[in-house]
């Protein structure tokens, strides 16, 4: 998983080096901006929103009943903070990006590449290779794994 997420920041950033970060037109909404995932955690005020700091991000996971343990952070090309966690004795992979758009824009190019599981809303995401832990993130979360 942490190769394909390497894969994922390097492609992230041909994607931005050449094309831009391409933000809402004036006659677009920002609920039309917001892609395939937009804000999809519906039931979980704690997670609809955008996250500045990684430590808000994880304490909200917390809330939600994913404690998020031995964290590593990860350098990564272009997205705002990246890292590893355990959570039930497995490696999630967290990441934010600056912006939801971003964050989309970033799968739309990516996601024939990704391997595992992946759970989005907002400017960030989580991923894993275990399918129980994303199953049982699913249900934690509310959030249906794309």
């Amino acid at each position: 998983m942490r190769k394909i997420v390497k894969q994922v920041a390097l492609s992230l950033s041909i994607l931005l080096l050449t094309a831009g970060l391409v933000g809402c037109s004036s006659n677009e909404s920002k609920e039309q901006s917001q892609g395939t995932w937009g804000s999809r955690a519906q039931d979980k005020p704690s997670l609809q929103k955008d996250f500045k700091f990684m430590s808000d991000f994880r304490s909200a996971l917390e809330e939600n009943g994913v404690p998020c343990t031995d964290y590593i952070k990860r350098d990564e090309i272009m997205v705002k903070d990246a890292g590893d966690c355990k959570f039930n004795g497995v490696i999630l992979s967290l990441t934010l990006f600056p912006t939801t758009e971003a964050g989309n824009q970033v799968y739309e190019a990516v996601k024939s590449l990704m391997s595992g599981y992946l759970i989005t809303s907002n400017n960030w995401w989580v991923s894993t290779d275990d399918e129980g832990t994303a199953k049982l993130l699913e249900g934690l979360l509310g959030i249906s794994v794309l």
